[in-house]
């Protein structure tokens, strides 16, 4: 976003409401007080104030990273819902290390992703399968110790962000289970040290870069008053690494059925 912004002579100032509305709001007040010219918002969960004092004050605003068809005028950024129902294929027991949904619409969305890609294969998640946390490696190894604190396992275990998903395949490696042998991990999003690790982390990579050009240039166009010629809706991919793999009944009835050589 820098990056696009200096392009065309502009200047990023940056902000954080560490997921506080109230914080959000009052950042936004001092943004348009300080005479910004536009406004980019993480999310599209906010209170009504922000985005009425924008508008009131017509400085152009665009919400990021989360896309949803019905916003889809003032939203850039992947759609979190529909990325998450790409990874229950396969198993028959999820476990979920959900990143925590308060004041947070992208973790909702993806943890919204997963009930419905489960229960239109006929699942659910146990109770016993399901935490939730923030986003710190310490986090995710407690939590993944809480899900297997009791059998049967969960085959597979879908954590809702990068740090999560270290955790817990750091903690299922000093446990000596075998990923993904035993069981599969897969993480949301991409940072360095998931490729790092000596089972690397199957994820859903998010293209942050590509966010940020696209909201730059939604929010230039908007800034000068002509019309918004991006794609809001941007793409995730899956990065399949060692860390998943078929279900171990599957994998087990694969081998049981494969016909001898020369039958």
């Amino acid at each position: 976003m820098q990056g696009e912004l200096s392009a065309h002579g502009y200047t990023l100032l940056l902000a954080c409401s560490q997921y506080d509305l109230a914080q959000e709001y009052r950042l936004v007040r001092q943004f348009v007080e300080r005479g910004v010219d536009a406004i980019a918002l993480v999310g599209t969960t906010h209170e009504a104030e922000p985005t009425a004092l924008l508008d009131r004050q017509r400085v152009p605003y665009v919400n990021t990273f989360n896309y949803t068809a019905r916003r889809r005028a003032n939203s850039v950024g992947p759609d979190n819902r529909k990325a998450m129902r790409l990874l229950a294929q396969g198993h028959r027991r999820f476990g979920v290390i959900a990143q925590s949904v308060q004041n947070n619409d992208r973790a909702t969305a993806r943890l919204q992703g997963i009930k419905d890609a489960l229960a239109e294969a006929g699942l659910a998640i146990r109770p016993n399968h399901f935490t939730e946390g923030r986003w710190s490696i310490a986090e995710g190894r407690a939590l993944f110790s809480s899900i297997i604190a009791r059998k049967p396992w969960p085959t597979a275990i879908i954590c809702g962000n990068a740090y999560l998903a270290v955790g817990a395949v750091l903690e299922a490696l000093s446990r000596g289970i075998a990923l993904p042998g035993d069981m599969s991990i897969v993480g949301y999003d991409d940072v360095e040290i998931m490729r790092e690790l000596p089972v690397p982390i199957t994820t859903l990579r998010v293209r942050s870069d590509e966010v940020g050009r696209r909201t730059a240039r939604y929010l230039i166009a908007a800034i000068n008053g002509r019309p918004v010629d991006i794609e809001p809706e941007c793409d995730v991919e899956i990065v399949e690494r060692a860390s998943s793999g078929p279900a171990p009944r599957s994998r087990h009835a694969a081998a049981r059925h494969r016909p001898k050589p020369g039958v």
